[in-house]
């Protein structure tokens, strides 16, 4: 890290000669490279330690008795790597403490921890208010974000300072509101008073691109038009990826109108319902069935969970869902009956014949592959429902430690369900719905709503940053079909994700 500058220096010597006549300290010591350098609460002298020892803590100390003793804790200077961790945490505390000038010159020396830092930051924020979104919380990260704006600059820091902005904006009240269903003026009226108060955050790029996105949010609870002409205008801003860097808001890059969804869309979907390949000629033993998609790797990872599952619960059909050129399937598949015989020689708990695969390329337009693999179960949905009563399409990473078939029992007459998102993740409209786990049932295919569904996922699946492209598509035919829509979160589901599959995907070594 390049040394501290002159002005720096004095910056800093004159913030600590503050810090310790603020706590009465008699001296301040220094700890540079192992040894103690000992300061009076003198701005010249502490420049001149700071300039030559190149400390890298200090305290300061109050005479007791004749003795020196420790009136603070050690404070950091110039420590990139602990100050950008506190911040990617969350741990606004740890980063307040620190002389601002010595936060700015970590993000200026390390650009790219730092804009991994504000990621963190902008993540935490967000579990936070999910948890209370109140004031409580954003004020405090405004707060290091208006110091850390006056030391630094930055495209990242300019648009994350600018969202919290807002964020604080409509916090309280104006958020409960829209998050019960109530009309959204007031958070549009809170968002607008704000922008305008602080006109220079939002008259960069950066900030538009933050007011476009909240303000898309805000309409998103009740005018899907508005939402679509805020996001329209954040994708044609943000030519540089700061969406898609901060991640998770890049549902904001597939939010569309009906009128956006064209012909060409839905030929497409009509092609990729019918790219399924049944890749076995068992017949299908019960009404109901469990439809997962992805791709061989992720199979590879999940199949003992899976076909441990499957064995287990021989009511129900296990549907898998391979998406990929030919070989790769074929190879996976011959493996996974191997796999099938080794398990029913181990545990002695039979064979599981109620597991069936298909295959469904991925289409050459696809810009990411990924979100394909996360959608291909919902195309597969009318072939799923030709041979079963109900269908529960679901990701392949999630346990449970109680028996499914209860749920499957009470959730088998649903036509069509997802769990709603409560509080500050709903508004999102991309975290509104959520596609883990989505039930359907035969009912559906007598209304417009899947055909609707796989066409705004076909059009969709043309945009390089698609991820969330699928709650996009929840979202959207919910509000043009609330009458076949069946909110999942009363019913308890049993399957959540496992915070141990992040130690499974690590360990693959395909």
């Amino acid at each position: 890290m390049p040394g501290p500058t002159p002005q720096d220096i004095a910056t800093d010597a004159r913030s600590i000669a503050a810090e310790a006549k603020t706590a009465d300290a008699g001296r301040i010591t220094f700890l540079a490279e192992g040894k103690f350098v000992f300061s009076p609460v003198d701005e010249v002298v502490i420049a001149s330690v700071l300039a030559t020892s190149r400390p890298q803590r200090y305290k300061f100390q109050i005479e007791v008795d004749g003795r020196w003793v420790d009136n603070s804790r050690y404070n950091v200077l110039d420590a990139s790597t602990s100050v950008l961790d506190a911040l990617r945490e969350g741990d606004l505390l740890t980063v307040a403490d620190q002389p601002i000038a010595s936060v700015g010159r970590a993000a200026a020396a390390e650009p790219r921890v730092f804009a991994t830092a504000l990621r963190g930051l902008s993540r935490h924020l967000g579990e936070r208010l999910a948890k209370d979104p109140t004031t409580a919380i954003t004020q405090p990260a405004l707060r290091v974000l208006d110091s850390l704006s006056a030391v630094h600059d930055n495209a990242n820091l300019r648009y994350l300072r600018a969202t919290a902005d807002l964020l604080d904006s409509i916090a309280g009240k104006p958020l409960k509101g829209l998050l019960e269903g109530r009309d959204q003026g007031e958070a549009i009226a809170s968002a607008m008073t704000r922008m305008d108060e602080g006109a220079a955050h939002f008259s960069t790029v950066e900030g538009k691109i933050a007011a476009s996105n909240v303000l898309g949010k805000i309409h998103s609870m009740c005018d899907r038009e508005l939402a679509v002409s805020q996001f329209r205008q954040l994708r044609e801003l943000d030519t540089s990826g700061l969406i898609e860097h901060f991640y998770v808001d890049t549902g904001a890059m597939t939010y569309f109108a009906h009128g956006d969804i064209d012909a060409r869309a839905t030929d497409d979907a009509e092609q990729i319902r019918a790219s399924i390949e049944p890749l076995d000629s068992q017949r299908t033993r019960n009404k109901a069935a469990v439809a997962i998609s992805m791709d061989p790797r992720f199979y590879r990872i999940y199949s003992p969970l899976l076909h441990y599952y499957a064995q287990q619960l021989p009511a129900v059909d296990y549907n898998i869902i391979l998406c990929g050129d030919p070989d790769g399937v074929d190879d996976v598949v011959a493996d996974s009956r191997d796999f099938v015989a080794a398990l029913d020689r181990m545990n002695h708990s039979g064979s599981s014949e109620n597991v069936h695969f298909y295959r469904m390329p991925v289409p050459e337009y696809a810009a990411e592959p990924k979100t394909f693999y996360a959608s291909a179960r919902f195309f597969a949905a009318q072939t799923m429902l030709e041979h079963y009563e109900s269908v529960y399409t679901m990701d392949a990473d999630l346990t449970t430690d109680i028996d499914p078939q209860p749920f499957f029992r009470r959730i088998a007459s649903i036509p069509f369900g997802t769990p709603h998102s409560i509080g500050f993740p709903a508004l999102s409209p991309w975290r509104r719905y959520m596609a883990g786990n989505v039930p359907m049932n035969r009912r559906i295919l007598d209304t417009a709503l899947l055909d609707e569904l796989q066409a705004y996922l076909a059009y969709g699946l043309r945009s390089k940053a698609s991820w969330m492209l699928d709650q996009n598509a929840l979202a959207y035919v919910i509000e043009r079909h609330p009458e076949h829509y069946t909110e999942l979160n009363v019913y308890k589901r049993p399957f959540t994700p496992p915070k141990f599959r992040a130690v499974w995907e690590k360990n693959f070594r395909g």
